[in-house]
């Protein structure tokens, strides 16, 4: 065998699984299709957001909260600043399952908090237009993550423990073989370990068919808006956001460069669906920027549109919108993680402790049964 465990895909998941396994002292070989910190999957547009309190369940938290941890360790071995805490306002309807989520992430786990009055929020954060039956809810252990520089981060130390890092290298075929998998890569090289991790994003369907009943790739769209007073908006004045009404749903950050607000939908629709991510267009036609700038200026004083730059990303969606992760066939020995659904990234540094986790001892101490690939039926779609 060439190594222990050989990682396919080298964006969020797979730099946090390659340091993960390099730091428990594992031979690790590392596939990336393209560079370290690359701008095609779903981890490029230079923030993040980091949040606790979480719209998406409570089931979710224990998970953030070794993610955070394991962001600040990744900091330290790499002296690179990756996690900027400005705190997070979640805003939405009362009585709306966005904010009794929220609620139950508060109880259930004891969460720092503070509820704001309308009256509060207006004086303290004058960027937002709030509306009467608005609830304003701050994270404190909310901010935003440097995605392109925590993968870089995470490889390099990954690295210095003895990881191999292959970047170029598409992968073109996975296999089982005697005692463990072997794989091919697109210029015919092969490498074999007895486990693998696969994190390949909106890719995975070219390795696994199988999964396109409950996955599918998807555009994302990521704008910057012109502010008008970019003072207003500095991270210390403008915490990072998430707000879902009856006619919105979008998110946030400060101006990180001290000119331009990211902030856009994280909805996504069928329309966004492409057959596979190098088909994905770089352009946003201006019909789909239009109903993103109304929402925008609608909800964000200050905020001038339309946006002065946009870009387009891939990621892979579920039907249910959580994760897969999970051996998906009982002949081949590798562990799939897929179907962020653009709510991936802030989680990626515990992922790459699971990932580790099931390759050394076949299971994690973090829940993650709600993500587990047994809810799907994948040996029916297999069979048709």
């Amino acid at each position: 065998m060439d190594a222990d465990v050989l990682v396919i895909g080298c964006g969020a998941m797979g730099s946090q699984a390659t340091w993960q396994l390099a730091s428990r002292g594992k031979s690790v070989i590392a596939f990336e299709q393209f560079y370290p910190g690359h701008d095609r999957g779903a981890s490029g547009g230079d923030t993040r957001i980091f949040r606790t309190i979480y719209g998406e369940g409570p089931e979710y938290v224990p998970l953030l909260l070794e993610a955070q941890k394991r962001w600040r360790e990744l900091e330290e071995l790499s002296s690179q600043e990756l996690l900027t805490f400005t705190g997070g306002l979640m805003i939405g309807p009362e009585g709306s399952e966005f904010i009794e989520h929220l609620r139950a992430c508060i109880s259930e786990h004891d969460l720092p908090h503070e509820t704001l009055s309308l009256d509060e929020a207006k004086q303290r954060y004058p960027q937002h237009r709030y509306l009467d039956h608005d609830v304003v809810i701050l994270d404190p252990q909310a901010g935003y993550l440097r995605p392109e520089r925590a993968i870089r981060a995470a490889l390099k130390v990954a690295a210095g423990l003895g990881a191999q890092i292959h970047t170029e290298c598409r992968i073109a075929a996975i296999k089982p073989i005697d005692g463990g998998v072997e794989v091919r890569t697109a210029s015919g090289d092969r490498y074999t370990a007895p486990k693998a991790v696969v994190t390949v994003g909106p890719w995975i369907l070219e390795l696994f068919p199988e999964y396109r009943r409950y996955l599918s790739p998807r555009r994302l769209i990521q704008p910057w808006f012109l502010a008008d007073d970019p003072g207003r908006f500095s991270p210390d004045k403008f915490p990072i956001f998430c707000r879902r009404e009856a006619d919105a749903n979008f998110s946030g950050f400060p101006s990180v460069d001290g000119g331009m607000v990211k902030t856009g939908p994280n909805d996504t629709y069928d329309s966004d669906n492409v057959e596979a991510p190098e088909q994905l267009s770089r352009t946003t036609p201006l019909d789909d920027i239009s109903p993103i700038t109304r929402q925008i200026t609608t909800y964000l004083d200050g905020i001038s549109g339309p946006p002065a730059r946009v870009t387009n990303y891939a990621d892979a969606y579920t039907v249910d919108l959580h994760s897969i992760l999970g051996q998906p066939r009982k002949d081949l020995p590798v562990f799939v993680m897929a179907g962020y659904s653009g709510h991936g990234f802030k989680l990626a540094s515990a992922m790459g402790v699971i990932a580790a986790d099931m390759m050394i001892d076949g299971r994690s101490s973090l829940p993650i049964d709600h993500l587990l690939i047994d809810r799907f039926d994948f040996s029916a779609t297999a069979a048709e």
